[in-house]
């Protein structure tokens, strides 16, 4: 018996139907939906995050392995969480954007006076926001969308393929999501420019994501080679989105510095600019190592 087989042997979900390893996933994504509501109202530590990822892997769950979820009954609770994932996202990037120019400020040595300056903007837009994000959740479009969450808790919309043992019909569903991410790598390799470099890598890092939750939604029923293939795609997605940083970053602090009247201030960011050039390199350097450890023939072995 191969060591994948023990592997799967050992773990009962996987000799059952893809509905039996679905759905307990899918619940406690919803769950961490739900929990995280407050906290992310409250803007409190991390409550914005959670919930942000939650909705995403949730979305992702219902992207990767569509067909074992009925179509027509899925397609608009999807377009709902995207929705939601869209509000969280602005608050959440008004939170990075906050914390890492404060960082960087504080490697720069800025004077304390252009530190607070511009301390006080990246406030000013995270306020905003994050009463963006509470105008959100209390809209009945929010409120629709909870009802549709429990819905779904209490009769999940599977299909007839979602019957089908799971061990025949998973694993291919998360080696097309890898399929995907290697497509979009070699399309960003193949990119004539820096922008539209960054743009496919751009959308290598969102593949590799759904990727990586397509094997943590897996492990619990396909053991160590679904944690393996989750955390190989964690990698590259962490230094695609390191990288993504950095892009987000280079672009603010060039408007920043189009709308500066202060010479001392525009100084300021262009050496912020010239950190995260350097970070951006950093990352793309990372990243081929990530990509090179993910592309390993046994790292995918348990997808075929």
């Amino acid at each position: 018996m191969s060591s994948h087989s023990a592997d799967a042997a050992d773990r009962p979900l996987s000799g059952g139907t893809a509905g039996e390893v679905l759905v307990p996933y899918a619940r406690s994504q919803v769950e961490a939906i739900l929990e995280n509501e407050t906290r992310a109202r409250l803007d409190v530590a991390g409550g914005v995050h959670q919930m942000r990822v939650a909705t995403r892997r949730l979305r992702s769950l219902l992207q990767t392995f569509g067909p074992m979820f009925r179509t027509e009954e899925v397609a608009s609770f999807r377009a709902e969480l995207t929705w939601l994932a869209g509000e969280l996202g602005v608050a959440r990037d008004a939170e990075v954007m906050r914390e890492e120019m404060a960082a960087a400020i504080r490697d720069e040595d800025a004077t304390d006076d252009l530190g607070a300056g511009i301390e006080a903007r990246m406030d000013d837009a995270h306020r905003t926001a994050h009463a963006g994000l509470r105008d959100a959740l209390d809209s009945h479009r929010y409120r629709q969308l909870v009802l549709a969450l429990r819905r779904f808790v209490d009769e999940p919309p599977l299909s007839a393929k979602a019957g089908k043992r799971a061990r025949r019909t998973l694993p291919r569903r998360a080696g097309k999501a890898f399929k995907r991410v290697r497509t979009r790598v070699v399309r960003a390799r193949e990119a004539v420019t820096p922008h539209d470099r960054d743009l496919a890598l751009h959308e290598a890092r969102k593949a590799a994501k759904r990727a990586r939750y397509a094997g943590e939604a897996l492990t619990d029923a396909f053991g160590e080679s679904a944690a393996q293939f989750a955390s190989r795609m964690e990698d590259v997605q962490e230094e695609l989105g390191e990288y993504q940083d950095s892009v987000v970053m280079r672009a603010r602090l060039r408007e920043l510095a189009d709308s500066e009247t202060s010479p001392h201030t525009a100084f300021l960011y262009g050496r912020l600019h010239a950190r995260e050039e350097r970070r951006g390199e950093l990352a793309l350097h990372r990243f081929d190592e990530a990509w090179e450890a993910a592309t390993k023939k046994s790292v995918r072995a348990w997808t075929r």
